[in-house]
């Protein structure tokens, strides 16, 4: 996938996890609000502000980084060129004229067997 469909794919779990943490915080203050007796000195009201700060951190980090996803550069292509071989120019002079047939046979086939060769020759 494209960095930029995966960005907007983290923004949009960024968003759910945003959506998530507000309906449950909201569930967790009803329920304290009717089960704590202490009122509005009750510890239970601080560990919820600290589990909701952290919940929303750790969900502005996942929309930060999809942002960034989003408007990052996109990945350059790379192109590799294939360089051909440049075929080398075999030297036949000091060959005999059976062995300079015997070196046609083998560049003509591009690789041949002893004894199809020699059939051959």
């Amino acid at each position: 996938m494209k960095n930029r469909n995966v960005g907007f794919l983290v923004v949009g779990i960024s968003v759910l996890i945003f959506l998530m943490v507000g309906m449950f915080n909201y569930a967790l203050k009803d329920i304290v609000d009717e089960t704590c007796s202490h009122g509005p000195t009750c510890t239970m009201y601080d560990t919820i502000s600290i589990q909701s700060g952290i919940s929303l951190l750790i969900a502005g980090l996942v929309l930060l980084i999809g942002v960034f996803l989003v408007f990052a550069k996109p990945d350059e292509k790379i192109i590799v060129k294939k360089i051909k071989e440049k075929k080398k120019v075999l030297n036949l002079s000091g060959l005999s004229p059976s062995e300079k047939e015997a070196v046609k046979l083998v560049k003509e086939s591009g690789g041949i067997f002893q004894a199809d060769l020699m059939e051959k020759l």
